[in-house]
């Protein structure tokens, strides 16, 4: 008896082994861990040697169309995900363009000669890059000035995305962690701080709808404030946090110095609007 009961035991200990061994085998491998997306087959469109459109005397950021669509925004409870990228939640959007770089230095200098506007950390900091770099040291407001003057001289509505608009485009209509897919891989874009900088514009593949630089090189504005418990009450369809309850508008999409945690499409960074980073830039939405 008392050997039956010893080998009962081992067969349930072993048993029990095993289906912790085999549950934690199909969560590793599950099907879709490990995706790439396939990048739209698109060439970038160039005026001489510069990124974009021409419009009369200006050159303007070509914009790429994004399909009306529904996707699962935020990240699900883990450790390690900050709580303001939850709860995880539908949200439905409707069709938009957006940039398919951040504004870039030649853009951005159409803009001030244009107007006279004044940015001097810009200027200190564009003096040494080239055309194609994203523009650096630009605020939340100084954006939206420029999004201002672009509506005005083509008759169209530009502004900045909303974080739903911007998480979708980059990757979460694919239901990836980074613009190239789900696997951490800091060669698929100028993150990690590797290449010490920020370097030109489209130095690293696109991602599924042909977009740019969705992961690292520069932090972009989105047109929210900031709201860490947004998500628990966002609304489902077109959703922007749009009052006034905080001091702070959202960045996202890290920078050439962001490690994993912060180079995710869902990671929810913030600045003060008037901030002028050198790490922090901006790409436009084109409204329907």
């Amino acid at each position: 008896m008392a050997n039956k009961n010893f080998y009962l035991k081992n067969f349930i200990l072993f048993l029990t082994i095993f289906l912790l061994f085999f549950s934690f085998s199909c969560k590793k491998s599950k099907p879709g861990d490990d995706r790439r997306v396939t990048p739209l087959e698109k060439p970038l469109t160039k005026v001489s040697e510069k990124y974009g459109i021409k419009f009369e005397d200006y050159l303007i950021p070509e914009t790429i169309s994004i399909p009306a669509g529904q996707f699962m925004m935020g990240s699900d409870q883990e450790e390690e995900i900050p709580k303001e990228e939850q709860p995880r939640h539908n949200v439905t959007l409707k069709a938009f363009e957006i940039g398919r770089l951040e504004v870039t230095n030649a853009q951005y200098a159409d803009f001030v000669k244009a107007t006279g506007y004044e940015n001097p950390k810009w200027q200190e900091t564009n003096s040494e890059r080239v055309s194609n770099m994203p523009a650096m040291a630009i605020s939340w407001e100084d954006a939206q000035v420029y999004c201002k003057w672009l509506s005005d001289i083509t008759q169209k509505t530009y502004r900045l995305p909303t974080e739903a608009e911007w998480e979708y485009a980059a990757g979460g209509a694919q239901s990836v962690k980074f613009s190239w897919g789900n696997p951490w891989d800091p060669t698929q874009a100028n993150v990690a701080g590797e290449k010490k900088a920020i370097i030109q514009s489209a130095s690293y593949p696109a991602n599924a709808f042909g977009l740019y630089d969705m992961t690292g090189n520069i932090w972009e504005w989105c047109e929210d404030f900031f709201d860490a418990e947004f998500y628990k009450n966002s609304p489902a369809e077109n959703p922007v946090k749009s009052s006034e309850e905080s001091v702070s508008r959202v960045q996202r999409g890290g920078a050439w110095n962001s490690g994993e945690k912060y180079a995710r499409i869902s990671f929810r960074s913030r600045n003060g609007q008037s901030v002028r980073s050198e790490t922090t830039g901006f790409r436009v939405v084109l409204a329907p």
